[in-house]
């Protein structure tokens, strides 16, 4: 759950919520990467980092999706006081436990 600035809400009595977002550290990142997955990392023509799956694109990687601080900035900007963080596609508890099933054939 990320939190904004409780001084920035548009209302005393009503929280505006965002339900669904997502958030990626590096390092979960760096565990689709070397995980054996259909899914892998390229740049788009304009230098965003995306994910692909299966040759085509997944998703881009926005700044907001990797620093905390641009989140919050953002929140603040659209009144947004709590987002709910939700787990994302690739997932690296599937990939996870594809990687262990593979390893028990």
């Amino acid at each position: 759950m990320i939190l904004s600035d409780p001084q920035s809400r548009t209302s005393k009595n009503h929280a505006k919520l965002d339900l669904h977002t997502h958030f990626y550290t590096e390092k979960y990142f760096q565990t689709i990467r070397d995980l054996p997955s259909e899914f892998s990392f390229a740049e788009s023509s304009t230098g965003q980092t995306i994910i692909t799956y299966r040759g085509a694109r997944f998703f881009g990687v926005t700044p907001a999706m990797t620093d905390v601080a641009k989140r919050i900035e953002d929140m603040d900007r659209v009144g947004i006081d709590v987002e709910v963080v939700s787990l994302s596609t690739p997932n690296v508890f599937s990939l996870l436990l594809n990687t262990s099933l593979r390893s028990r054939e």
